[in-house]
Parts: C-alpha cells; structure tokens; sequence
C-alpha cells in the first residue's frame, strides 16, 4: 500500500505540474494479489498554441539562406533555431509577430543546413510555445570573386575573374538593349577572361557573372556577382605641337564633343607627370614651361569623360616635341655715320650661322644671312640721317636637309644726325 501511494504522489504531482485535465480511472495494481482502487490524473491537452501554417527558405546563397514564414495571428513573437555545432542554437527571437523573415550568414557553400522555428505567446509572466517546424535548406555552390574590366577599347571590354574551383564553368552576360544577353557560357573552370565587343565609345555598362555544376546530368548555379565596366571614349584627334620658344612648347588638339575635359601629361625624370586637367572641353590649347632649350620631349594627352560618378578615359595619344635652339645672348645696335649702324652679337655655340632682318615698308626683310657662327658683327649701310630703325637677328643650326632656328632678339639703332 506504501508503493501505491507513493506511485499516486508521483503521478498526481506530475499532472500537476504539467497542469493536465483531472480524471479518474482504475488503476488495478496487483500486489500480493490484493487489487486497489486510486484516483490519478489523465494527461488530456488543453488548447496548444498553433505554430506558423508555412516555414520556407525560398532563397539561398552561397553564404547565406533566407528564411521565411507566415504571420501567426495568436503569437507575441518567434524563435528560429539553427542545428550546429551538434546542437540547436537560437539566431533570432521576434519581440513582435510581424517579423517574418531573417537570414542565416556566415554559412559554407554547398552545404545542408537544419531550421526550426515555433510561435510563443507571453501573458504577464506565462509563456506559452506552439511546437517546432523544421526545415532543410542547401547554400549554393561558391560564387565568383574578382568580376573586373581588364581592359577597354572605344568599342570592347575585356572581363576576367577568380577561379571557383568546384565549378564546372561560367556565364557571362551584359545588360544591353533593355535586357541582359549572355556573351559567354564556358565548358570548363580554366577560362578566366572573354572580351565583350559591339559597345558603344564612353558608355558604362553591367556585367554579371555566375559560375555552374554539372553533376549526374543536374545543374546547379552560383548567385549572380555583377560589377560595372566602361568602354573608353574616343581619343583625341589632332594633337600636335603647333608653337615652340628656347623655354616652352605649346601644344593644340581638336575637340572631342563626348568628353568633359582633357589629362595632358610629359615624360619627365622617367615617369610621367600630369601638367595640365582642363574642367571643358573646350579648352584646346596648353603652354608648357620651364623647359630647357634645344632638348625633344614625350608628350601625351587623353580625353576623360565624368558621369553619375563614374570617370570614363579615351586611350593616350602621344607627339614628341622640341624646344628651339638658344638664341644670341647678346644683340646690340651703334650709329657709325649719318646713313648706317653697326650690329653686334655675341656667338652661339650651339648656331651654325645668323640671319639678320630690318623692318622697313611694313614688313621684316632679310639683310644678311652668315655662313658660320663666327661673323658676329654687321654694318647696315644707306640709311637715313638721324633715323632709327629696328633690327631682329635668329641663329639657325643646319644637320642634313633640317634647319632649326632660334627665337628673334630685337634691337633698335638710330643714325647720327
């Protein structure tokens, strides 16, 4: 009889503390063949609070799986649990029910994943849990790394790409034309690259690519990794040197309608070093000074092109350009009568001769040219009495059929009356 009453204890304060309907039934215990009647309890269900109608994950990653359910009416809240690790782990609890989704990260790729989630209900300090609904759920295979525009042309765009290597192969596409148009679907996971052509000059364009498995005759692909590329614009036309002094160089070019300014660059203690950014495009001319006289130069210029941003280049196109020689240093003009005046000049070591030039009738016109560098003095005859007059000489250096010349120095020399 002990026994029995302990068995009834233990059942009575086990549905109690479940807090389960009462009911009598007849629990027969023989025991030294003597039969007892005992009042215990009967485990019956009370209302349980229903769990979410649907738990889905209608969309995964390679690193992530989106979880999705329905809102229960009856819930203050939810908990979603992950399996790892050998155990169940809570990655969000709702304080409200009208959170409906949440996204499990840092996941592999290319692996299962256990979910569960239940609905609980709190009132004051009673809380009440619905049962759990489980789920499965597959990341992708890994997705591409490294989507980038290698090169560009006016017309082209080389794109390359990180290696996946559990992929069987890849799938290029542009966005053109309102829709996106796949340009490339490889066989194999060893082809890196592929060149996109029929683009238009300074235009900036999506690509996309995802990588793909073939196994027992199923395909499974990667997410889409996408990145922006730019063709170049037109270059520019009709760069030259159109001026040149012992000190500078002044360069021209045409304009490029499609661009917003214009990079000038020199080729100076062995890199290049930007001179010159114009902010238009409409400024077609640069002076560049300080240079060192009877010495060539490496020039280039490219047109840029900025929108939303982004900053889209032509390619470099590229003159060389010369200083001129030096001139005399020296040019000085003396009366030696009434009607003539004698011109001095110091030598140039670096001038095969000198051209001297008298401005008279409107115009500059030649008086002497020397044949060597070392005449340096000249006497202009049948001039007027008590007149003065201006007076320009240039060196010239002649190498072959080429003759270079210097810049003119002027002098002004009056007669004696």
């Amino acid at each position: 009889l002990l026994l029995c009453g302990e068995f009834h204890h233990m059942v009575h304060s086990y549905m109690t503390l479940d807090r389960l309907a009462h009911l009598y039934l007849v629990l027969v215990i023989v025991m030294h063949g003597l039969s007892v009647n005992l009042p215990v309890r009967e485990a019956v269900a009370t209302t349980v609070l229903p769990n979410v109608t649907t738990f889905t994950a209608p969309a995964a990653k390679s690193r992530t799986i989106t979880l999705k359910w329905d809102k229960n009416a009856d819930a203050t809240g939810y908990v979603v649990e992950q399996y790892k690790g050998g155990k169940w782990t809570q990655i969000l609890k709702t304080t409200g029910n009208t959170t409906l989704q949440c996204t499990a990260s840092s996941l592999a790729p290319e692996t299962r994943y256990s979910f569960r989630i239940k609905s609980y209900k709190k009132t004051g300090s009673a809380v009440v849990c619905s049962d759990y609904t489980n789920i499965a759920a597959t990341t992708r295979i890994a997705c591409v790394s490294g989507l980038t525009a290698k090169s560009s042309t006016v017309s082209s765009v080389t794109l390359s790409w990180n290696k996946v290597a559990s992929a069987t192969g890849y799938v290029v596409e542009i966005y053109k034309g309102g829709k996106w148009n796949t340009v490339l679907t490889t066989k194999n996971n060893t082809a890196l690259s592929c060149k996109v052509t029929g683009l238009a000059a300074g235009s900036t364009y999506k690509a996309r690519i995802k990588c793909y498995r073939l196994a027992n005759g199923a395909y499974s692909f990667s997410e889409y990794l996408e990145a922006d590329v730019n063709t170049k614009i037109a270059n520019v036309t009709g760069f030259k040197a159109s001026g040149n002094t012992a000190s500078s160089i002044t360069f021209s070019w045409n304009k490029n309608t499609a661009a917003t300014g214009y990079i000038v660059e020199i080729y100076k203690g062995g890199k290049w070093t930007v001179i010159a950014t114009t902010k238009n495009n409409t400024t077609l001319k640069f002076t560049v000074k300080g240079l060192k006289n009877d010495t060539t130069y490496s020039f280039r210029i490219r047109a840029y092109k900025t929108a939303g941003g982004v900053t889209a280049y032509s390619d470099y196109v590229r003159i060389a350009g010369k200083t001129r020689i030096p001139n005399v240093a020296a040019f000085t003009g003396s009366a030696v009568s009434a009607s003539a005046v004698k011109l001095d000049w110091s030598k140039n070591d670096k001038a095969t001769g000198y051209v001297i030039e008298q401005y008279k009738g409107g115009k500059w016109t030649a008086l002497a040219t020397t044949k060597n560098n070392t005449t340096l003095t000249f006497t202009v005859k049948g001039l007027a009495e008590g007149t003065a007059y201006s007076f320009r000489i240039k060196s010239f250096r002649k190498t072959g059929s080429t003759t270079e010349f210097s810049e003119y120095a002027s002098v002004k020399a009056a007669t004696d009356r």
